[in-house]
Order: C-alpha cells, then sequence, then structure tokens
C-alpha cells in the first residue's frame, strides 16, 4: 500500500506507510486458560476433553474427543471468527480397520455476504477424500484426495487452512485444493462467479452417514492455532490483523502520528477495533524511527514504512499482513 503525492514549494509530501510481513510468536505475561465451551459449543454432541486414542503413532497427543449417535449433529466454532482457519483432526472408531459414520462437514459462512460452502471429509481406500460444495451456488461439488485417514489405521490426521482473504482451501503440505477466486477452478466445476473475501466467518461441523448401532467419534487436536490439548485451553492461539490501516499524507517538518485504526482477532480475546501491539517505523535506508507517544517527525521526502505487529492479553505476537 504505497502511494506518492507531488512534492510541492511548501515541501508536503504522501508519508507513504506500508505495512511489512512479520512473523514472531513468544510467549511472556499471565498465561490464560478457558474451558471448551468458550471455543467450541455443540448440539448434542458429547464432549471429552484430554482424550487419546490407543494409536501407536499417535502416542500421548491429546485432544477433544467429539460423538455423536444422529446424523446432522454438529459442533460450531465460536461465534465470528476472523483470520486464517486451521484445524487438524482424525475420525476413529472403536472397531479397529471400520468407519461408524462416513462424512464428517465443515460449513463455513459469511455473515456479511450469507455465502457459504462445505467441506466434506469422506474414507477412501485407506485415506481420505474432501469434497468441496457451494452451498449457495450451481456449482457442482469438487472431489480432492486429502492426506490423512477416516479411522485409526494410519498414523496421518487431517489437516487443511482455509485462508478468507485469498479463498483459498490447502490440504497438509500447504497445496492448494480450492481457490474460489481462480479462474480456472470457477470454469471447471461451473461455479457462476467468484466468491468474495470473507471479513469474518462462522464454522459449523456436522457428522454425516452414521451407521446402524454405531456412534460417529472425531478427535480435535487443534483449531486456529489453538491446542485442545488438556482439561481447560492454555491460550496458545495468536491475534491476527484482518484490516488495512487508513494511513494519510505527512508533511516534512510536522509531526504524524502513526494510525492505529486496525482491527484484530485472536480466539481467545476476540475482535478488537482499537489497534494493540507493536508498532514500528522505518526510513528508505530500513533504518527505525524513533516513535514518541506513537508520533514522528519526518525529516525528508519519501516513502517510509510502518510495521504493525498485534499482540494479545497474554504476550502472544501475531504476524502481521502486508
Amino acid at each position: 500500500m504505497t502511494k506518492k503525492l507531488k512534492k510541492t514549494s511548501l515541501i508536503v509530501l504522501a508519508l507513504a506507510l506500508v505495512l511489512a510481513v512479520v512473523l514472531t510468536v513468544v510467549t511472556y505475561g499471565k498465561v490464560q486458560t478457558v474451558d471448551a465451551a468458550f471455543l467450541l459449543t455443540t448440539e448434542n454432541v458429547t464432549v471429552e476433553t484430554d482424550k487419546s486414542i490407543s494409536h501407536a503413532s499417535f502416542g500421548d497427543k491429546k485432544g477433544y474427543a467429539f460423538t455423536s449417535s444422529k446424523n446432522g449433529e454438529k459442533i460450531s466454532l465460536k461465534e465470528g471468527v476472523a483470520g486464517i482457519f486451521s484445524i487438524e483432526f482424525t475420525p476413529y472408531s472403536s472397531v479397529a480397520g471400520e468407519n461408524d459414520f462416513t462424512e464428517f462437514t465443515f460449513t463455513f459462512t459469511s455473515p456479511e455476504s450469507r455465502v457459504s460452502f462445505d467441506l466434506s471429509f469422506v474414507p477412501k481406500d485407506a485415506g481420505v477424500m474432501m469434497n468441496v460444495k457451494l452451498s449457495n451456488s450451481l456449482g457442482r461439488s469438487v472431489s480432492v484426495n486429502m492426506d490423512g485417514s477416516f479411522c485409526n489405521l494410519s498414523d496421518k490426521t487431517v489437516k487443511f487452512t482455509f485462508d478468507p482473504n485469498k479463498m483459498v482451501v490447502k490440504n497438509a503440505q500447504g497445496v492448494s485444493v480450492a481457490d474460489f477466486k481462480s479462474a480456472d477452478f470457477l470454469a471447471t466445476y461451473y461455479v457462476p462467479e467468484a466468491l468474495n473475501s470473507f471479513k469474518t466467518y462462522s464454522v459449523d461441523m456436522r457428522f454425516g452417514g452414521i451407521k446402524e448401532g454405531r456412534t460417529a467419534k472425531v478427535l480435535i487436536f487443534d483449531v486456529c492455532g489453538q491446542k485442545l490439548n488438556g482439561q481447560t485451553l492454555t491460550n496458545t492461539s495468536a491475534p491476527v490483523i484482518y484490516s488495512t490501516p487508513t494511513l494519510d499524507s505527512g508533511v516534512v517538518g510536522v509531526s504524524y502520528r502513526v494510525s492505529k485504526n486496525v482491527e484484530t482477532f485472536d480466539m481467545i480475546d476476540g475482535f478488537k477495533d482499537t489497534f494493540y501491539g507493536d508498532v514500528k517505523v522505518y526510513d528508505q535506508t530500513n533504518k527505525e524511527i524513533t516513535l514518541t507517544d506513537g508520533a514522528f517527525v519526518p525529516e525528508y521526502a519519501g516513502n517510509y514504512i510502518a510495521v504493525y505487529t498485534p499482540i494479545d492479553q497474554n504476550g502472544l505476537k501475531g504476524e502481521s499482513l502486508s
């Protein structure tokens, strides 16, 4: 986000501040814990925390176990989420090598546009396949082979991410498997038009295809960077920036206050419309400028760089946007 204005006789300039990508995740300060219901809510689904399954490859790896005996019952992520969605999970069975159910569906919905799409994970040989379907579209389903297993025969858990800005779903290797803004993807699967970015979104997970007399089971290890490995949740998810700051022009020799009109989201802290974190400014030589109460006096015309790093109340630092 760089802009320039012509220099005038009054030495007025466009102080072009841009976001730069930084990634630092450190922990300091007081550790915060919350219970499972703060992050995930259920509808007629049983929850067991601090759960592990008997599997040599998983070892002591623990998560939250969700069980259901009726199709359509759901698990919902806390209301309203922003930033990249990520999850690691595994469906499992009490009967070795068998599947108690045949579908685990994620529904992503934008509350602003009411557009939604489904990602349905189903068994395929010894692995798992993902079906992609737009709920509000005439587009046909997309079937993609994914790493992982739908029963506890494999040492691979199922992992994927969803980027609500780029509208891309990626597998565990970071390879795009669905791109709702790609012309090729849209044309191949008869999706009538590209989807706009989801500023915020909701996530519902539903069980389907439960076999008669069986109970569907899924073990979730991690969601959006928050590890589900104890009776209570210790904050492990860093905050994210999901808006672009409005950066005005500046004038040489006149104090310039760096905007904090930046919205952030944290799985534990929630949404904040006033930025909290580190803000650093660098000149054209990459020299850091000293800020006083969030402001500085530009000495010369040109472009400057502002780096925003969000921090949550537990001291976890997140990644800024570019």
